[in-house]
């Protein structure tokens, strides 16, 4: 613990009309000035609550920061997956579209030839699935 000594404070003003400071009077008209002392407690008290504020405030930005950061590498993610969903769509898509027959297996395993009507809803349903994931 630190103690602290008391010394006088004393103002006077020179020949110059200039006012000066000191803990020692340098004439004979220098005045004694009487400073109000803050009891130690109240610096103690300010002291605490000044730390828990900027405790509270620390706290909330780290918190801010990790909002943020897991916000970024959810986004990350997403945009991770509609690329791969993209490129999926895409070669599936393509296959498709350049195929000289489509079919589906049945239950049974047997390939089940779509008609072109079918098949031209099945390839109107692959190019949404393109624009959905790729936004083309």
């Amino acid at each position: 613990m630190t103690a602290f000594v008391q010394a006088g404070v004393y103002k006077w003003v020179d020949a110059d009309g200039r006012v000066h400071y000191g803990d020692k009077p340098t004439s004979n008209q220098a005045d004694e000035i009487k400073i109000k002392k803050q009891p130690a407690s109240g610096q103690t008290d300010q002291s605490a609550k000044r730390k828990d504020l900027r405790e509270r405030f620390l706290r909330a930005r780290e918190e801010e920061r990790a909002e943020k950061q897991k916000a970024r590498a959810e986004e990350k993610q997403k945009k991770a997956e509609a690329k791969r969903n993209c490129a999926q769509a895409k070669k599936e898509y393509d296959k498709y579209r350049h195929a000289s027959s489509l079919y589906i297996k049945g239950k049974d395993g047997e390939r089940q030839h779509l008609s072109f009507k079918e098949r031209d809803e099945y390839e109107k349903s692959l190019a949404a699935k393109v624009k959905k994931w790729c936004g083309k």
